[in-house]
This record gives C-alpha cells, structure tokens and sequence, in this order.
C-alpha cells in the first residue's frame, strides 16, 4: 500500500474551488484506482466559491428528468429555506419534538463561549434501519468575536458530493451567522472547517479538470430534495444514501 493511501490530507484555501482543486492534486489521475484518505479541510471565504462558470457536468442523466418538474419547482420554492440544504431532513425537522437548529443557536445566544453549539444528525432508528449519514456533526462556536463551522463527516466522495455538500454547508453556516448577528453586533464570519474519515473517489470516475457553477450543484440538491419530499417512499432512500 502506497504511504500516501493512509497519511491524511491537511487542506486549507480560500475558497472551495481552491479547495477542491488542492485535492484533485492530491489523488491519483488514474480513473481505475479507487482511493480513500482521511482528510481535515479549512476554508477561509464562505461567501465567494471561485466555482468556475463554464460546467463539466458527469450527472447530467441523472436529474434531467426532474429538472423541468412543475411540481419540484413549485414545493422547491415554497420550502427552500427548509428542505434545499444537504441533509436538510436531519437537520432543520424537528426531532423528538425538537427542534435542533433552533436549540443549538440558542445554545450560542445564552452563551457566547459555548462549545454545546451542535447538531447531530444521528437518530434513534438508524441503527435498526441500518442508516449511517455521511454527515455526522455540525459545530458552531465563538472565538475572538468570529463564528466558526466545523462539521464532521464519516464519508465523502471527492468529485462532486465534496463541492455540492461544502456549498450547502457555506449556506448554513451563513443562515446561523445572520441569526445570531442580530445579539452579537460586532461578529464577524470565520472559518468553515471539515474533518472526513474517507475522502474517496470511486474506480471509474473520470477526473474532472474543473467543476460547475452554483447553479448545476442545487440542480443535483433537487434530486435528492425530490426523493425526499415529492415521491412517496424516497425520503428513505435519500436517508439510507445521504
């Protein structure tokens, strides 16, 4: 085994083009090898992506078919704010009667040094269903009057799932910043950090030489937001896959 297949990934950029494309050099360009390294990833700028405009886009077959759904639109829109975001049904619905984004910033109003500022997405079911989320965690602390984001994640594939999941991320991260602004004045944004137990790109997956703007990437949300919320029965599936 190559040394480099077990010595973890330290990543820190300004955006997360720049992210994304520091670790596209760090795994191999041959599209047969499957790869899998644990990674810890800090990005500095949570408003600008540098996500290049021209799109390469290997999923297009996918959600095609849904794009141009009438009804995908109309509940896309209505319910933005609380489905669009990935995994979204762990974080923003309410759990056990409680509502977990709501109780975490709290946690951050009451106390600005807390470190109790967290979201888990496990659920009591998971281990009868056998659900294992990618996204395991999410932090939010407080320190030298900057909010900080860290989230950790047992798995993530490299070529797309990282910039799709790192923007929506940017989003929360944002939406909670703006939130508890209205106390905190002073506070400024600071930086998103990720830690990833397998950062893996799968054997066949054509390496990409850049990935598409903002836009295709909510495209791939609307998939996952139409399993989860429009056909009966693929809110399971999107919660066993994602």
């Amino acid at each position: 085994m190559d040394i480099s297949e077990i010595m973890h990934l330290n990543i820190e950029a300004e955006t997360i083009n720049s992210a994304y494309l520091k670790l596209l050099d760090e795994f191999s360009s041959k599209d047969e090898n499957y790869e899998s390294r644990t990674a810890v990833i800090s990005i500095k700028d949570v408003y600008n992506s540098e996500l290049p405009c021209r799109v390469e886009e290997p999923f297009n077959k996918y959600y095609k078919v849904f794009i141009n759904n009438d009804s995908l639109e109309k509940k896309w829109n209505l319910l933005a704010d609380e489905w669009c975001l990935s995994y979204a049904r762990r974080i923003m619905k309410k759990r056990n009667d409680i509502d977990l984004w709501t109780k975490a910033k709290e946690e951050l109003l009451r106390n600005k040094d807390s470190r109790r500022c967290i979201i888990i997405t496990y659920r009591d079911d998971d281990d009868l269903l056998d659900y294992l989320p990618s996204l395991l965690s999410i932090q939010f602390t407080i320190k030298s009057n900057k909010m900080n984001m860290l989230t950790v994640w047992r798995s993530k594939e490299l070529y797309t799932a990282f910039p799709i999941n790192t923007l929506c991320m940017h989003s929360l991260m944002i939406k909670m910043f703006n939130e508890i602004k209205t106390q905190y004045t002073k506070l400024e944004i600071g930086i998103y950090s990720e830690i990833i137990g397998a950062l893996h790109k799968l054997p066949g997956d054509k390496k990409p030489k850049q990935f598409g703007d903002n836009l295709k990437c909510m495209d791939l949300e609307k998939v996952k937001f139409f399993w989860s919320v429009l056909e009966t029965g693929k809110e399971k599936e999107y919660d066993k896959n994602y």
